[in-house]
This record gives C-alpha cells, structure tokens and sequence, in this order.
C-alpha cells in the first residue's frame, strides 16, 4: 500500500483507525458485562446464603448486560471484517483465486448496503427515542444513547466495508 496514491492510503487508514476504536468498546463491553455478570453470580450467592439480609447485587444488571452486549456485538462487526468472512472452507477453498476474490467483493458490497441501512434505521431511532423520551425500564436511563453508539459502530462498519471494496486486505479470499 505504501506505492498507492495518497487517497487510496487515507480511504484505508481512517477506517482502520476507526475499526481500533470499536475493537476497544467491544473489549471494554465486555470486560463490563463480565464484571455486572460475576458481580451478581457473587451476589446472588451471598444473598441465598443471608436468607436474603443482605443483597448486594447490581439493580438492573440483566438491563444493564443486555444493553453492553448489544454494544459489544455492534462494535465486533467491523473488527470481524478484518480477519474475513465467515464461510465454509471445504466448499469456498476449492473454488479459483477469482470467485473467491468475486464472493469478497460480493460480502463487502452487502456489508455496507446493510450497514448503511443500520445507520440510516438507528440515526432515525436517536431523534425518536429523544423526542420521546423513551428510558430503559429498570435503571430509567435515556435510550437514546444507546442508538448513537449503535450509529457510530454501523458507520464504522460501513467504512470497513467500503475500504475491503476499495482496497480489499484479503485478495485470494484466504484468512491472513
């Protein structure tokens, strides 16, 4: 990539940048569900073992895990897109360089139309759940944050998706 026109080099730098970011939220996500999640498995059992006197547990913790896990997911996406697509090796591995090359190109191209239509979709749910002011049930948290997040790590995606079709870092289709 270092021959490649300036341009060429930026489309590939700012998407890897940005799929770093979304690596570390994902990290961070469930580092956080792990801890809401061993929090409360302790909790619990110190709870059953006091006949209930005392209850140190995390209110809202299954709110609260299911709205990391859903960031988490989000932010994997891009990340995965790096190390390739999921398929079936038996069958895709005896296929020639260039219906390999054509099936990435095809997943890249579907990614970002998809991609694309998530942030379109969550964009819209950030001004709805605010002109609403919808909050989540237990902890009574905004929501919309949540879909700002969801937007931030579907741009990412698209980016992602648009820098494989670009400048694919995966040419035979074969996992780095």
């Amino acid at each position: 990539m270092s021959g490649s026109p300036p341009a060429l080099r930026l489309v590939a730098a700012v998407p890897r940048a940005a799929v770093k970011i979304t690596e570390l939220i994902a990290f961070a996500a469930v580092l956080g569900l792990f801890f809401v999640v061993a929090f409360n498995v302790v909790g619990r059992a110190v709870f059953d073992l006091t006949d209930g006197a005392v209850n140190p547990m995390i209110p809202g913790a299954i709110e609260l895990a299911s709205y990391t896990l859903l960031i988490a997911v989000f932010a994997a996406f891009p990340v995965s897109l790096k190390h390739g697509m999921v398929r079936v090796d038996v069958l895709v591995g005896r296929f020639p360089p260039v219906v390999r090359r054509t099936l990435n190109r095809f997943w890249s191209l579907t990614t970002l139309a998809v991609a694309i239509a998530l942030v379109r979709l969550f964009y819209d749910e950030i001004g709805t759940t605010y002109a609403r002011g919808d909050i989540t049930q237990v902890l009574r948290l905004p929501l919309w944050p949540v879909y700002v997040v969801l937007t931030a790590e579907c741009a990412v995606l698209a980016l992602a998706a648009l820098a494989e079709l670009v400048s694919p870092s995966n040419i035979d289709g074969d996992l780095a």
